[in-house]
């Protein structure tokens, strides 16, 4: 490290900015929270909800945003639009001279993200200590280190920003098609129009909807060959109005489910082990590939992941594959996202799912061309969402490797 690197503390290079406005004033758009901040430094997705009333946090451009709520999570933004974000969300406000880039970088070193666990306060839901965060001693670079180090690092964050926003897209798509398909039955509506099949009653809504949609000439048609996997009539059922050959079948039918086991988490290992909320160790050990976790117990009870490769789950999940062909994984992710299984949790001291329940669930299962069809297209859709983690892992990684170096001053750039 050169001399000219100054002992500093946060409270020298930024402010926490405070300043509310009313939640009138507040767009959706440009809302953040702790709830669409993504863990491990990923950026920020688009936010489903916030407040009705009261007061929110603005911030601008060049902000840097951490939430505060176990921070262990990693969350951190470099805000590159204004709009404001929940009370749970520290608003770093770079000082004059202070390059915002390097601000970002400073805060995402593992050093940084070490003190604000150690000084957090709380248990269940520990928040860090925001005078103690602003006591956080570095060594300060020199401008135009500082500048080299931002300008060096922001490309990573750039493409992994960039991955997950493709990921959200790639979800949406594969969840609206589902929902067409399986839910809403829109090929079965367009077939009965055209063959002017009479609609139930209880179907108007729908039908009214689709005429709606149609109209606007911004939907394309579905191609003939998949218009023909679908009936033009609906019969009724148990579950209410199913296109007509469709049966009704408990998930137990098809879909096989088996508790995770408890597993340590191993420094040489290289499979993940899922929990009920994602990744939480590594080991050396295979009990799953290609299939579906399913949160068990908790605060995520029925959250759901897909690993396409090998890996454990640990005992507060559930697993689920398929009792036919893993070819038909696709149908069946989607299947248990849109049951939204967390209503179906029982347990008086916490929600837990277990596999009697999940098994005697009961949908309506098209037939086997048609759940074939889907699988085809999503599978692609999987394929490509699997493939950008993976590249995101690998950036993260050597970011991880260079920042801590370019941070400290041992590694520097001309």
């Amino acid at each position: 490290m050169e001399n000219n690197w100054i002992p500093s503390k946060l409270s020298d290079v930024v402010d926490i900015h405070t300043g509310k406005v009313s939640v009138d004033e507040a767009k959706l758009a440009d809302y953040i929270s702790t709830d669409n901040l993504i863990p491990d430094f990923g950026g920020v997705i688009a936010a489903v909800k916030m407040p009705a009333t009261g007061k929110v946090t603005n911030y601008k451009i060049g902000d840097v945003l951490f939430s505060n709520i176990r921070t262990y999570f990693k969350k951190l933004w470099l805000a590159n639009k204004n709009g404001t974000c929940s009370n749970d969300v520290i608003v770093f406000r770079p000082k004059n001279g202070i390059q915002s880039e390097y601000i970002y970088h400073l805060l995402m070193n593992q050093e940084f993200i070490e003190y604000t666990v150690k000084t957090s306060k709380g248990t269940k839901m520990p928040r860090g200590d925001k005078e103690a965060i602003m006591k956080y001693e570095f060594f300060l670079a020199p401008k135009p280190e500082r500048i080299n180090i931002g300008n060096s690092l922001i490309c990573y964050k750039d493409k992994i920003e960039i991955n997950h926003q493709i990921n959200q897209t790639l979800e949406q798509m594969a969840q609206a098609l589902f929902k067409s398909w399986f839910v809403d039955f829109d090929p079965v509506i367009d077939n009965a129009l055209d063959a002017g099949n009479s609609i139930p009653e209880d179907l108007q809504a729908k039908v009214e909807q689709r005429k709606a949609v149609k109209a606007d000439n911004k939907l394309k048609p579905l191609p003939d060959e998949i218009r023909q996997l679908f009936p033009s009539e609906f019969e009724e059922s148990e579950l209410g109005w199913v296109p007509k050959g469709w049966e009704v079948s408990e998930l137990g039918e098809f879909i096989k489910f088996a508790n995770g086991k408890a597993m340590k988490s191993s420094d040489e290992g290289v499979y993940p082990i899922y929990g009920a909320n994602g990744i939480i160790g590594k080991t050396s050990e295979v009990k799953f590939r290609n299939a579906i976790i399913v949160g068990r117990v908790g605060a995520y009870c029925g959250a759901i992941e897909y690993c396409r490769d090998d890996f454990w789950a640990s005992d507060n999940t559930i697993v689920a594959t398929s009792k036919e062909s893993e070819k038909n994984i696709p149908y069946i992710l989607y299947q248990l996202k849109y049951l939204n299984l967390n209503q179906y949790a029982g347990g008086a001291a916490q929600p837990l799912l277990n596999q009697t329940t999940l098994n005697k669930l009961k949908v309506s299962l098209p037939d086997v061309e048609c759940s074939t069809c889907f699988n085809n297209i999503v599978d692609d859709i999987l394929l490509k969402n699997v493939e950008n983690n993976k590249q995101t892992v690998s950036l993260s990684k050597l970011r991880d490797t260079v920042l801590p170096k370019l941070i400290s001053g041992e590694l520097q750039i001309n």
